[in-house]
């Protein structure tokens, strides 16, 4: 195994461990706050965070774009130009937030009584913008040199920083005012954490001024990864949005949940393709063939672990609600199986978006975002109107197959002029789960009626039952490739290889 790729799968292993880690405190957060706040309360929190993460997005693509150049100038020069430029979109927005935010809370929040809670979270969390800025540097130096598992440990420690402050706060009665300044304050302590790192080990570099091409070409590249990434987080929240529109926020409650859920893998595939995969794809970003080549791996990979844990979702459903939940969330249960099947698309979108952000053609991916956001708009309401939350969850697997397909036909267009022979990189481990799944439904529905026990079986028919079937399917030396750097992972071992 090449020393590129070793330090590839152990940078993806240690994002896709900690990530899980990191979502699951998210969670477990999120629980508390929506019991600890009145429903209100929480509402106008959600919109606060919606539109400041919406302009932290805006101002993080500079650091996107200096970590993908490759223009020949120094790893220092794109550190401090991200720095610059995001700086000075960082002072435009929160200039805009002042301006803004006034004028559109009452749009949003309704009565003024609101309005004005909803604007004085807006200008708490507006200090996150300013906060997020002090890491921009080392967050790009880190990244450039493929020293993937630090930003990994700094936004874990992050994480675990707001989950603890907001548990403080709300056990303070300090009320939403409070998880805003927990949200605040946890950026300070990621990025401390990578400026202290880096100082240890690096010595900061200016290497004389910038280059106007250099301004030039990061500038441009900001522009495309923007237009891609703003699309792209307005599509994962814009279903949560118009399903309370049209249902209430008691129903869109419990469609949140089961989206949430479903979004787990979703989420640490999108973290592992932003923190390794399109980082390393960047290092060949003239290179097509190689490219592809990794593409097809990531694929491959990704699919034999997340097909049986597809399968487990949508087959123990009402098991995994009513033990992790609650039996009162029940009603989410019918809506997760349907998103089950959406976590088997997470893959394809991730690695065609990697690929297009590597290759600097981020801005082609708007065309796909913006046929996700028109399926939205075209079916959620219709839906949920005629079948409740089940019918919003259709709407949702319908609207991602939009965004799955025409990604991969934009991919195709601008990318390759092959295809990355998709259905026979991913048919054989979903037929293989498919069928782990309807037996461990067969077999254990039959025998197990308390929720927990069902649970415990099933997942097991499914772990046993599952690399069978891909054997028999003729994937064995797939299964052996996965087992093999799964091995170099955890072991560290360099005396065997994988094939390429």
């Amino acid at each position: 195994m090449s020393v590129l790729r070793r330090r590839l799968a152990r940078a993806t292993a240690t994002v896709a461990t900690l990530g899980i880690v990191g979502r699951i405190v998210t969670t477990v957060v999120s629980i508390a706050i929506a019991r600890a706040l009145d429903p209100e309360e929480v509402g106008l929190l959600g919109l606060a965070v919606i539109v400041v993460g919406l302009l932290s997005v805006i101002a993080s693509c500079a650091e996107t774009a200096c970590v993908l150049n490759r223009a020949g100038n120094s790893d220092s020069r794109y550190g401090w130009a991200a720095f610059v430029i995001r700086g000075g979109m960082t002072a435009v927005l929160v200039g805009a937030l002042g301006v803004c935010v006034p004028e559109v809370a009452p749009l949003l929040a309704g009565d003024a009584a609101a309005a004005a809670q909803l604007i004085a979270l807006v200008h708490i969390l507006q200090w996150q913008l300013i906060l997020e800025l002090g890491g921009t540097y080392p967050r790009v130096i880190l990244q450039r040199r493929l020293k993937l598992s630090v930003p990994t440990v700094a936004t874990l420690l992050q994480i675990l920083t707001h989950a603890v402050l907001t548990l403080v706060c709300l056990q303070m009665d300090y009320g939403a005012a409070g998880v805003a300044w927990a949200c605040v304050i946890a950026p300070a302590v990621g990025g401390s954490l990578l400026w202290v790192w880096l100082l240890r080990h690096e010595v900061l570099r200016s290497d004389g001024g910038m280059e106007s091409g250099l301004w030039k070409a990061v500038a441009g590249s900001t522009a495309r990864v923007c237009l891609g990434s703003v699309m792209g987080y307005l599509n994962g929240r814009l279903d949560n949005i118009l399903v309370a529109g049209a249902l209430g926020s008691a129903a869109m409650s419990f469609y949140g949940l089961a989206w949430s859920a479903s979004r787990l893998p979703l989420w640490i595939i999108d973290q592992i393709a932003g923190l390794v995969l399109t980082p390393a794809l960047s290092h060949f970003h003239a290179d097509v063939e190689r490219i592809g080549r990794i593409a097809r791996e990531a694929l491959q990979h990704s699919y034999l672990v997340l097909a049986p844990l597809s399968a487990l979702v949508c087959v123990a459903a009402p098991a995994l609600v009513s033990t992790v939940f609650g039996s009162v969330w029940l009603p989410s249960a019918s809506c997760l199986r349907v998103m089950a099947i959406t976590i088997l698309m997470g893959p394809l979108i991730a690695v065609c978006n990697g690929v297009l952000v590597a290759t600097d053609r981020a801005q082609v991916t708007s065309i796909a975002t913006g046929a996700h956001v028109v399926a939205l708009l075209a079916t959620v309401v219709p839906l949920a109107n005629h079948w409740g939350i089940l019918g919003a969850a259709w709407a949702d697997l319908m609207a991602t197959s939009v965004l799955t397909i025409a990604l991969c036909v934009v991919c195709w267009r601008s990318v390759w002029e092959e295809k990355l022979e998709i259905v026979s990189t991913v048919w054989l481990p979903i037929v293989a789960a498919g069928l782990a799944g309807i037996l461990a439904e067969r077999v254990v529905g039959a025998v197990a009626e308390e929720e927990l026990v069902r649970l415990v079986l099933q997942a097991l028919v499914i772990t046993v039952a599952y690399p069978v079937a891909v054997v028999c399917l003729g994937g064995k030396r797939r299964l052996l490739e996965l087992m093999v750097l799964i091995r170099h992972v955890m072991w560290r071992d360099v005396g065997s290889s994988v094939t390429a």
